[in-house]
Order: C-alpha cells, then sequence, then structure tokens
C-alpha cells in the first residue's frame, strides 16, 4: 500500500520548489503550543523559500486528496523565507488577526497533507507517518527534502533542532512503585553504552536539563520518580514514571497523577489556579465567578498510576486532565476529568475500575471531590452522590458507577475522591452499544426548551410544543407521548429525585438522550445527587438540614411557580403534564411504592449505607486533615443521613396521599398455596418469599400475576372477594387485603424452551422479530391453544389447535413472514405474525399453555449483562444450552452471525467453547514495552482475512503477513521480513480487513 501510494505521488505535477511548502507537521500536541483558547491542537507550518512573499489567498489545505478545496486559505501573505503557523483544530478560523485554524484535524496515525495552488495545482505533499506526541515531522534544513522526526517541535520558526530517526532506551528502577512502610533506596539501571540517565522528582518529564542519575535515590516520603534515558545520536527514550507511597497504607485504591507544576498551578496556564484568566463558569445567562484559569476548558497532558488497596498495580498510563464542576471549583479541593485520547498513547482505558460492573472500558472519568458533599461544606460527608448510585444499582436508569480513592498529585497526598463514569455521548455509546455520533443528548437547565449537548433538540422541542397543545387525558394523545419518551424511565427517575429530596434541581443536573433513530425515544440519566440525604439549599446553614426526611419534594417537583432557579416552571412543565394523565399518575406513585417496598425500604437502604459508610469511616481522617475539618462534626453529617433513611418513608406515603388526594394507605399481604408452589409478580416487584407484605395507597390499582414453578399450574385467587382464575388480574384496594394464589399439581413436564431471539435486526438484514421455540424432549409436545405474550402482557401469538412440535425440533414465530423468508428461505418451521414487535430496548417473553400455566419466562435486556451485539448489530440471542435458565443473562450469548433460526445454536454442547468474534479487535500486546519479543493477542470473523503490518515512525514497512481470522496471537521478536534484528524505537502495529482497520503502538527497546 506504501509503494502504490508514493508511486502515485510521483505522477502528480507539482509546482517548483519555489512556492511554499508543508514544512513542519505535529498531529499529537500535548504541550508544545496552545492557541487563544487554551487547546491544544494538532498543527501544521508552511515555510516559503522563495526571496519574494507569496500570497496564499485561495490557497488550500486538504487531508483528502479527492478534496482539493476542503479548507481554503483567506487573505494572508507568506513572507519571503518566512513560516506560518496553521491550527488543524477543526475550528475553521479564517481571521487573518489570530492564527489561522483549519476544519479539519490530523490523524495520529499518520496522514498525507495536500497544499494546493489557487488555480487547484498541487503546491505540496508530505505523507506524515504515525507520531508520539509532542514530536513534529518535517523538512531539515527548511525546505529540503529531507525528512526527520524532531525532537524539540519550532512552530512558525526555523526547524533547527535535535532531530533523527531512533529512540533510546528504557532505564529500570531497582524496586517498583507501590507501597512500603519505611524509606527506599531506588537505582536506576541502564545497559546502554554511551548514555545518560535523567531523573526528576517533582512531576516533570525529565530532559536534558534535568538532574543526571549518579547514585541511588534516598526515597523518604511519598514521592513520584520520573527517569528517561539519553543516547549519543538517538532521540530519547521513553519516560519511566513511578509512584513510591511511603508509610502510607489504604484500604481504598490510591490514584497517583504526575505533570508538570506548571500545568496546574502557574498563573498563565495552571488549570488549578486564579492565575491571570477572565474567564467566568456556568452558563452564558448565569455566569459563577471569580474569573479563574479554573474555569477555562484547559486539557494537559498527566501520568496516571492506578494500585489496588492491597498494593497491587492496577495500570499505568498517560491521558489529559481538565477540571471539572460548576461552584465546586471555587473550593480549594477541585474535581478533575479525565480523557484517554490517542495522543496520550491509548484511545480507552480498559481495565475493571469498579467490582462487580460489567463495563470496563473508560473514554473519560471523573475524580469527583464529593461536589456540594464536600467535607468543606457544612452538612458534607463526601459520599452521598455515590451511595444514591449504589442504591439504584440495575433500576431502569442511568447512573454513574461509584468507587472513592485516594489521590496523590506530585507525590503530595490531596485527599478523598469520588471516581466515577463522566456522562458524555461515549458513555451512553459504551452502555447501549450504539453509535456515539448517533445521539441526541440535552440539558433541561432552567427552561423548557433544552439546551443541546450532541446532536440536535428538534425532536423533544416538538414533543414540548405537543404537550403545550394536547390534553393527556386523551388516550391516543398519552399513546403518543409514550413513543417519544420513555414514560416509565422518566417517572423512575423522578421517584427516584423525590425520595432522595435532591434541592438542586429539577431546574439543575438533569440530561437526557435518546437513539437518533425513527423509534428512538428520551431515557433520563441521574447525576450529582449531592443536595440529597439530609442536604438542602436556601437555608441560613447553607446545606445542612438534619429534618430533610419531612420535606414534600413532590410538592417541590410539582411547582408551578418556583423561583429562577433550582424549580422554576419551565423546568417542572413535564412532570406536570405527564401527571395529568391518570394513568401515568397510578403509574408514578405506583413505581415510588415499589421502591419504598423493597430497595427504599429502611432496612434495605440502611444496611447499603453501612456498607459505603464504613468503607469511607477509616480514610476520612486524611480528607479532614489535608483540607481541614473535624471527625466528631463528620460524624454528626453522617447521622443526619441515618435519620434521613429512618424516617423518609413514612414522610413521604403522606405527601403522596396529600398531592393525589387519596384515600390512605393500604397493606397487601400475599401468600402462596402450597409452598413453593409458584411467586408472585406485584408491579415491578418479584415477590419469591411468603408471606410477603408491603404498603400501597387506597384508590390506586396494581397489578398481580401468579407464575407457577415447574409442576405446578396456578388455580385461583383467595382473599379478593370472589374465587378468580385468571392468572393476571388488577386490583383497586379499598383497604387493607391479605390475597392468596393457589396453584395445583401437574403432570406436565417443563417442556418448550424459548432458545433464541431477534428482537432488533440489523438494517442490511432486517428479518423482523422472531422467537425460535425448541423442544429438547423425546416426545412430540401439543401446543394447541397455547400463547406467547410481551412484557404488557399482550398476546403475540395464540397457536392454533392440533400445533406440535416434534422432538429435537424448533418451531419460529416470526413478526412478518415475508421479511423473514426474504432472508432464510429454507425454514419451514415458520409461523405467525407476532402481534406486536418486540421492544428494542428488551421484553419479556412468557410462554403458557392453553391452561395460563406459565412454561417458559424470561425478561432481556439490550443492555449489560445481555449480550449487546443482539441489539441492532446483526446478532441474536441464542441460549447456550437448552437446560441451562434461561431468565439468567450470564446462559445466553450473542450468536455468530444472523443467528441460526429452525437449527441448533452454534454454542450448544460446547458451552465453554471460546465464540468465534465477528468483528475485528487487538486484544493485548505483551509486554510493552519489550525486548526479546512481544506477544500481539487478537480475534477476527473466522472468514476474513487479516493483513498485519509493523511500520516504524517513519512510516517504513518494516513486517508483514496474512493471518486467517480466529482468535490468535502473534509473537514478534523485533525482526523485519527478511530476519534482519531492527533498531529500538515506537513501532505501530496494523491489523486490517476488508471492513476494519485497528492499530496500536508497541515500544522496542534493545
Amino acid at each position: 500500500m506504501i509503494r502504490f501510494i508514493i508511486l502515485l505521488f510521483s505522477l502528480i505535477p507539482v509546482l517548483s520548489a519555489q512556492t511554499p511548502l508543508i514544512n513542519e507537521i505535529m498531529s499529537l500536541n500535548s504541550s508544545i503550543i496552545a492557541d487563544r483558547d487554551g487547546d491544544y491542537p494538532d498543527w501544521l507550518e508552511l515555510y516559503n523559500p522563495s526571496p519574494t512573499a507569496v500570497d496564499l489567498t485561495d490557497f488550500s489545505l486538504t487531508d483528502d486528496y479527492s478534496q482539493p478545496r476542503k479548507w481554503v486559505f483567506p487573505y494572508v501573505k507568506i513572507e519571503a523565507h518566512g513560516f506560518l503557523l496553521i491550527f488543524a483544530s477543526d475550528k475553521n478560523q479564517l481571521s487573518t488577526e489570530k492564527p489561522l485554524h483549519s476544519n479539519f484535524k490530523l490523524s495520529s496515525l499518520g496522514e498525507s497533507i495536500y497544499l494546493f495552488t489557487a488555480a487547484a495545482l498541487l503546491a505540496d505533499s508530505l505523507q506524515v507517518p504515525p507520531l508520539a506526541v509532542d514530536m513534529s515531522y518535517g523538512r531539515s534544513p527548511d525546505g529540503s527534502d529531507h525528512l526527520v522526526l524532531f525532537l524539540n517541535p519550532s512552530p512558525a520558526a526555523s526547524n533547527s533542532g535535535p532531530s533523527g530517526v531512533e529512540f533510546s532506551g528504557s532505564p529500570e528502577f531497582s524496586i517498583p512503585g507501590g507501597f512500603y512502610s519505611a524509606e527506599q533506596q531506588v537505582t536506576i539501571e541502564t545497559d546502554a553504552p554511551h548514555s545518560r540517565i535523567v531523573y526528576t522528582t517533582d512531576g516533570s518529564d525529565p530532559h536534558k536539563n534535568s538532574r543526571s542519575y549518579s547514585s541511588p535515590i534516598p526515597i523518604k516520603r511519598t514521592t513520584v520518580l520520573k527517569a528517561r534515558l539519553l543516547e549519543d545520536e538517538k532521540l530519547p527514550g521513553p519516560v519511566l514514571t513511578q509512584t513510591f507511597i511511603i508509610n502510607e497504607s489504604s484500604t481504598i485504591p490510591v490514584v497517583s497523577f504526575s505533570t508538570h507544576p506548571d500545568n496546574l498551578f502557574d498563573d498563565d496556564i495552571g488549570i488549578y489556579v486564579v492565575g491571570n484568566s477572565n474567564a467566568m463558569g456556568g452558563y452564558e445567562d448565569n455566569p459563577i465567578g471569580p474569573p479563574a484559569n479554573y474555569w477555562e476548558d484547559w486539557e494537559r497532558p498527566v501520568s496516571i498510576e492506578w494500585f489496588e488497596p492491597e498494593g497491587k498495580t492496577g495500570f499505568s498510563c498517560r491521558a489529559g486532565i481538565k477540571m471539572f464542576g460548576k461552584t465546586t471549583r471555587n473550593l480549594a479541593q477541585k474535581s478533575f476529568a479525565l480523557f484517554f485520547r490517542n495522543q496520550y498513547g491509548m484511545e480507552e482505558l480498559d481495565y475493571p475500575l469498579f467490582p462487580d460492573y460489567p463495563i470496563r472500558r473508560f473514554k473519560s472519568l471523573l475524580l469527583r471531590n464529593g461536589g456540594s458533599d464536600n467535607t468543606d461544606n457544612e452538612g458534607g460527608v463526601q459520599f452521598r452522590d455515590g451511595f444514591a448510585a449504589k442504591l439504584v444499582y440495575d433500576l431502569d436508569l442511568e447512573y454513574q458507577a461509584y468507587r472513592p480513592c485516594h489521590l496523590y498529585i506530585n507525590g503530595e497526598y490531596w485527599g478523598i475522591y469520588n471516581v466515577r463514569e463522566k456522562i458524555n455521548k461515549d458513555y451512553i455509546a459504551e452502555h447501549q452499544g450504539i453509535d456515539a455520533d448517533e445521539i441526541d443528548m440535552l440539558d433541561d437547565y432552567h427552561r423548557l426548551y433544552p439546551l443541546v449537548i450532541e446532536g440536535d433538540a428538534d425532536h423533544y422541542n416538538a414533543l414540548i410544543d405537543f404537550l403545550l397543545a394536547h390534553d393527556l387525558n386523551v388516550r391516543k394523545n398519552a399513546e403518543f407521548v409514550e413513543t417519544q419518551m420513555n414514560v416509565r424511565n422518566f417517572l423512575t427517575y423522578m421517584a427516584v429525585q423525590i425520595w432522595l429530596a435532591n434541592h438542586d434541581g429539577p431546574g439543575h443536573n438533569c440530561k437526557f438522550w435518546r437513539p437518533r433513530e425513527d423509534e428512538g425515544r428520551y431515557r433520563w440519566i441521574l447525576y450529582d445527587t449531592d443536595h440529597s440525604f439530609g442536604m438542602r439549599l436556601f437555608i441560613p446553614n447553607y446545606h445542612y438540614a438534619p429534618d430533610a426526611y419531612m420535606d414534600d419534594t413532590i410538592a417541590y417537583y410539582r411547582e408551578e411557580n418556583g423561583p429562577s432557579w433550582p424549580n422554576p416552571p419551565e423546568s417542572t412543565f413535564l412532570f406536570r403534564k405527564i401527571l395529568e394523565n391518570s394513568s401515568f399518575q397510578h403509574l408514578f406513585i405506583n413505581v415510588l411504592a415499589d421502591l419504598m417496598n423493597s430497595r427504599f425500604s429502611e432496612d434495605a437502604t440502611a444496611g447499603l449505607y453501612l456498607q459505603v459508610k464504613k468503607t469511607i469511616e477509616p480514610e476520612i481522617d486524611r480528607q479532614l486533615q489535608r483540607w481541614g475539618g473535624d471527625k466528631k462534626q463528620w460524624l454528626v453529617n453522617a447521622e443526619v443521613v441515618d435519620d434521613f433513611i429512618a424516617n423518609r418513608n413514612s414522610y413521604l406515603q403522606e405527601y403522596i396521599i396529600e398531592e393525589f388526594s387519596l384515600d390512605g394507605l393500604a397493606e397487601i399481604q400475599l401468600a402462596i398455596e402450597p409452598e413453593g408452589a409458584g411467586m408472585l409478580q406485584l408491579n415491578s416487584l418479584t415477590c419469591k418469599s411468603f408471606p410477603w407484605s408491603g404498603i400501597y395507597f387506597k384508590g390506586v390499582p396494581f397489578s398481580l400475576s401468579a407464575i407457577p414453578f415447574a409442576g405446578f399450574r396456578f388455580s385461583d385467587w383467595q382473599g379478593i372477594g370472589e374465587t378468580v382464575a385468571a392468572s393476571e388480574i388488577s386490583i383497586t384496594p379499598a383497604g387493607d387485603i391479605k390475597i392468596t394464589a393457589r396453584f395445583e399439581g401437574t403432570s406436565s413436564p417443563h417442556q418448550l424452551v424459548i432458545n433464541e431471539i431477534n428482537y432488533h435486526s440489523e438494517d442490511a438484514f432486517d428479518t423482523e422479530d422472531w422467537v425460535e421455540l425448541y423442544n429438547p424432549l423425546s416426545a412430540p409436545v401439543n401446543i394447541s391453544l397455547w400463547t406467547l405474550a410481551d412484557q404488557n402482557n399482550r398476546p403475540l401469538y395464540t397457536f392454533a389447535e392440533n400445533s406440535i412440535v416434534q422432538p429435537l425440533d424448533f418451531l419460529i414465530v416470526s413478526r412478518d413472514i415475508s421479511a423473514f423468508n426474504k432472508y432464510w428461505p429454507a425454514i419451514t418451521s415458520l409461523i405467525g405474525p407476532l402481534l406486536h414487535a418486540l421492544n428494542n430496548d428488551g421484553d419479556h417473553l412468557c410462554l403458557r399453555d392453553a391452561a395460563g400455566s406459565v412454561i417458559d419466562s424470561l425478561t432481556f435486556s439490550h443492555r449489560d449483562p445481555w449480550p449487546r451485539n443482539a441489539d441492532g448489530n446483526g446478532a441474536t440471542l441464542a441460549l447456550r444450552n437448552p437446560f441451562f435458565d434461561n431468565s439468567q443473562a450470564e446462559n445466553w450469548m450473542a450468536s455468530f452471525s444472523h443467528g441460526t433460526p429452525g437449527a441448533p445454536n452454534q454454542i450448544i454442547g460446547s458451552v465453554d467453547a471460546p465464540l468465534m468474534p465477528n468483528r475485528l479487535r487487538i486484544m493485548s500486546a505483551f509486554p510493552n514495552p519489550f525486548n526479546n519479543q512481544i506477544q500481539i493477542s487478537f480475534a477476527a470473523p473466522a472468514e476474513e482475512k487479516v493483513s498485519l503490518r509493523i511500520f516504524n515512525l517513519l512510516g517504513r514497512l518494516v513486517r508483514s503477513m496474512d493471518i486467517t481470522g480466529a482468535p490468535l496471537t502473534f509473537t514478534w521478536d523485533g525482526t523485519d521480513d527478511v530476519g534482519y534484528p531492527i533498531s529500538s524505537g515506537l513501532y505501530f502495529v496494523t491489523l486490517e480487513t476488508r471492513r476494519q482497520m485497528e492499530t496500536i503502538k508497541i515500544l522496542l527497546i534493545r
């Protein structure tokens, strides 16, 4: 490929050398030069080798040869033997009074850049190889054909700094970083002749003027030690970073940041200080002061090390940091946003930060100071928002995972921080398995028509217009609203905020999103709940509110004439409007009641709170010593949360009665006969232990379903005034009630199995929805008048009389038989249609026999831990084994290709066998850096040929081979295609199929 490109360039007519030339390029600018916004974008430099000035008006730059006019120069001249800097930032700024900005960025993996004249003739081009951070590539000397890498880039100046094509190796420390109980002596070693080791202890990267290593370094206190090897006639090697934590233990993870102190504390460029900036925080219509550097959207490079509590190093890498938060940036202890990008070495972190959490890949994270719950604020305990996140685990809500840590900055202790996921498009993409660029994400900041974070607000604004103009008590209007927003999700979100008594809303911290597709519905995200559990705004003692459990936040969140902040009428409109519909109102009341009878019950909530508190309490002294505060007061603050939990439900139940004019409470008692015959579903709660009781509300109907276990079928209900044989009922209680579900034995064994589900087809293979049933028995099963239903208990299909599924055979129930036959014409065991489509967000399927007994049932989701590739990515949900419990997500996997309707799932009989991947992916490269050999593990579809290529920093191909796709490991010994050893340096491994390409960086050290 590279030879072809070079040949192509040779055929393009290029003007004489007296036209301007592309002289220097940087595609990973981390700290070399900032633009006027304080950002560090990519850049390129033009040089005029001629003795006269050149008018560049209507010249153009592009990174796509087929679009020569991609970015056109304004009226600008480049002086004789002069230089012109253009930031490749995608900001498209053409004012000649400021530095120019193109409308495209540069690729860190290498690409070609072209300069065209006003007459569309190619003036110059430069093929740029993959570059390391803060390293440039260009001509030496200026305007020549000699291309090199520059260690000290020189934007808008002559290329006269150190250059070369090979890197020095890496030194080694005598002991690894981590926890030590006493002073350590660290030796730094290298085998490289004619070399010098330089090191720092202030967080900055070593350079030629740093201290030279000569003898063991005493580490008496917690210190970040950075070292680098300088060899004659080579570029400096990689920076080796290790943090030594001396005489300081921890029961929570420890994070170490190291960066040049100026990046944080310099008055001109430091992001942590007031400094010299005039920037303000907040929004345009509500700015927050005072002016300070920390309001700027500046990003600075940082080295990160993560240590688990037992001392093990979790990961070490480079990343970018910004300041984070609004008013809490004014606190002495500030929050950080952390970004993983290619320019720092990897585009995402792959590490299990949060135990027992399905997500382990992150493009950004937060290290949060506790927000308004910071110990610097009266009443702060540092973990309210994290506790709320743990409390809503596995509810139908988006929320941020939480884990506390200690933070060190350049070796200095910086306090307790909360590691959180960052709410942005990448968060949604990772959790939902969708394209990050195909979402609308909005911010309802005290306004009816929201701010746009991603995409646009057109869909939501149309919904608001509809709500303003229509009565939701008209059934079709309410049904339409349910197609535009996930009403249950929204009411769950509101129920949680109201129970928490979160006073920092609803006109604040309210984000919601939808996939940009025809059926995309809005969902709400829970975050920043610091003003909960006894923290309240607008009282004389800022924040401290030990009686907040008494707050009527239902009225607060429905206020029609609230102040401009935090609950103006614009922010309460949607909730008020939705509750105008009686069915939605009943749903909201039942959501709250379900929560208070389960995870928000005093026992359940207090137990979880004790766990969270016990995690922080042994570590809080260090936080208080660092930033001030009193342990006794912290314990009092923590007791406020305890009191809130103990008293909240009784007050909130009374407010529900008052706000919705109800007649009072009703105790619901449930039992089954005989014991162990089945379970009951009350609204959203699954009741498995009996007797069961809960508090609900008079006059508010609730749903109740009986689900028999294998060997039983439902008989009837007792205690509701009459004997009822229907297994699913709705009851409107007038007072306390005791209900018994009676079951009876049946000789029918557990028979058919829901074995494969296609609920969201790939656009290019749209068979419409289908469900596969499988008979694992050795006898035929008569399914006459059986029913298949969804989560709304709507019949999807009723099987005709004399319907038989033969032994070890399959039956497909299709939503659209013609659409199915288009892609699967050979399948004959096919019936349909399903009366309703399955929900793309997940659904419930229940197969019942003619008597109403449950034969099989499960609830699946498009979210983890269910396989996400089945959600519109071409795969189906495939049961690992028909004898496994199909109600458990771990027993399902994404199918190969588009599934196997009418045939065994490919994983049956090989439960532990790895699945063949459906996309190219590099799994790991170890060790990296390497000396003798490196193992590169990757996966690829079986039918794909994979081309493996290894390039050096100049883009020269040094090793290549073609591989048949499978989960494979390629071992490279650092030799070229001929077998000769190659020199130390940074190399790029590229794996490519017809459709995909993956690239990683590896470092060879001889």
